[in-house]
């Protein structure tokens, strides 16, 4: 007997889908997808969801609920992150999912973030590497982790991500950015993530997942269209992520939205705020480069509450 199942991730900035199903050969991905709701558009600033948010994510996780079942999913969990647990009237948010939804919502804590996407890198990389320092760069938050296939021995949430830097820097830039401002989104990050030392083995591997890597990958690979296959396992280097920042911050968003191959262009607003965020994480972890993975969180929420993986 066959079992199917399904995770809504629902981010700061992107809502997923993953239904996979359970087969004694083994799980197989039925369906995996994103879309941008922007659920925390303006919530690091007010410290709340506004109404308009909460509208268009509803619309999506009732659609991606619809979908799941229509699968042939017989349990839909929903799981939230940084824009929900950080917000005043998360409450009424939960309410309006399990109304409208029709599925309760679990809403994580940082911690429980970083375990459940480092659990899903553990499960994406070969055996051999048996250190594995894992960032996972949302639209909210960062997540960093340190460990192996014996635990984990750093685990760290970081309240800062694509869409609360962009909000903070470069939401009224709608031209060309200039320098002082990429420096001082730059600093920002660095003050964010302090100087708490993080002992990262030197032979450790550097693994990325969520939106903003997965499209610096695709953009380093000029992709005509995202292909996961191709994205996972890309290595991505601190000088192409510096070659990105410079490409971004020289173009307008629109500029940006039609002429960088592999860049969605519901993401080329934000994109240039991740970019220096993984920077600043390759820099903090002493890293030259990080292998990047298209299996992030809903992976390992998959994995831990329906045992499939």
């Amino acid at each position: 007997m066959t079992a199917r199942k399904a995770v809504i991730d629902i981010g700061t900035n992107s809502i997923k889908l993953l239904v996979m199903e359970d087969m004694p050969g083994g799980a197989a991905v039925l369906r995996d997808r994103a879309e941008i709701a922007r659920l925390g558009e303006g919530s690091a600033e007010s410290g709340r969801l506004s109404e308009e948010a909460i509208a268009r994510s509803i619309a999506v996780i009732k659609h991606m609920a619809l979908e799941a079942r229509s699968l042939g999913s017989d349990a839909v969990l929903a799981i939230a992150t940084q824009a929900v647990r950080g917000a005043s009237n998360a409450g009424r948010f939960k309410k309006l999912v399990c109304r409208e939804c029709g599925c309760d919502l679990h809403v994580i804590s940082g911690d429980e973030e970083a375990g459940l996407s480092f659990r899903a890198v553990l499960r994406a990389l070969p055996k051999d590497a048996r250190e594995i320092c894992a960032f996972d760069v949302g639209g909210g938050s960062t997540e960093i982790v340190i460990g192996g296939m014996s635990g984990i021995s750093y685990r760290r949430s970081v309240p800062i991500g694509a869409l609360s830097l962009h909000d903070e820097f470069f939401r009224e830039s709608g031209c060309a950015v200039p320098g002082e401002t990429l420096e001082a989104a730059s600093d920002r990050v660095r003050m964010a993530l302090g100087s708490e030392e993080a002992s990262v083995p030197g032979s450790s591997t550097a693994a990325g997942v969520g939106g903003t890597i997965t499209t610096l990958a695709a953009v380093a690979l000029s992709l005509e269209s995202y292909d996961a296959a191709k994205v996972s396992g890309t290595e991505l280097s601190i000088a192409e992520i510096g070659r990105q920042i410079g490409l971004f911050a020289s173009l307008s968003v629109p500029d940006r939205a039609s002429g960088i191959k592999g860049l969605d262009p519901k993401r080329a607003d934000i994109i240039l705020a991740g970019a220096c965020i993984v920077r600043e994480l390759l820099l903090f972890a002493r890293k030259g480069t990080l292998t990047v993975l298209d299996r992030g969180l809903r992976y390992g929420v998959m994995e831990k509450y329906f045992g499939i993986s």
